[in-house]
C-alpha cells in the first residue's frame, strides 16, 4: 500500500468541506484532479 500525503489531504478536505467541489476550491485544484487523486486512493485501498 503505497498512500501519499496529497491523497490524504485530498480526502480530508472533501470530508471536511462536504463536496467534490468545495475540497477542490479550499485546495485550489480543479474537480477532475480532486477526483484522480481519490480513484488513486481509492485503488490503493
Amino acid at each position: 500500500m503505497n498512500i501519499t500525503l496529497q491523497q490524504m489531504s485530498t480526502l480530508d478536505a472533501v470530508i471536511r468541506q462536504g463536496s467534490i467541489q468545495a475540497g477542490a476550491r479550499q485546495l485550489n485544484r480543479t474537480h477532475p484532479g480532486v477526483i484522480s487523486t481519490l480513484k488513486k486512493l481509492e485503488s490503493e485501498l
